[in-house]
């Protein structure tokens, strides 16, 4: 009887460990990411290696790292705007007291180190006008 336990445990538990194979070559998570920062980036692991284990059965001999790579190419590919002009009006810092007419146009306004603070900072400059 235990034996046919061990048996069944090792024909279906060959999938997860190639799975975790695959995780453990080129995992995403970092140590100083929020906890649930870590499940999403783990789910899309999953993906990604499910994927690229899809990838070699459909015949694919390309390595994982490649199929990485390209997943990211296309996905910055795809998200790239082409072709979409510029407003004229885009870059022009807007001096409104209502913050709800300036979302979108927050940017960052570098303020130079001090006497007191060794290295340079940035600040929103319409969510600092605004003490937010």
């Amino acid at each position: 009887m235990f034996f046919y336990v061990v048996l069944d445990y090792n024909k279906y538990k060959r999938g997860i460990d190639r799975i975790d194979q695959l995780l453990s070559y080129y995992s995403s998570m970092w140590k100083s990411l929020k906890w649930y920062r870590k499940v999403v980036l783990q789910h899309l692991d999953f993906a990604v290696s499910n994927s690229y284990i899809l990838y070699t059965k459909i015949g694919g001999n390309q390595t994982q790292i490649w199929f990485r790579n390209e997943i990211i190419r296309s996905l910055i590919s795809s998200s790239e705007r082409k072709d979409t002009p510029v407003p004229s009006n885009y870059f022009i810092r807007h001096k409104s007291s209502d913050v709800s007419q300036m979302e979108g146009q927050h940017y960052m306004e570098k303020i130079p180190a001090t006497s007191t603070k060794a290295t340079p900072t940035r600040q929103c400059v319409v969510c600092n006008s605004h003490q937010i």
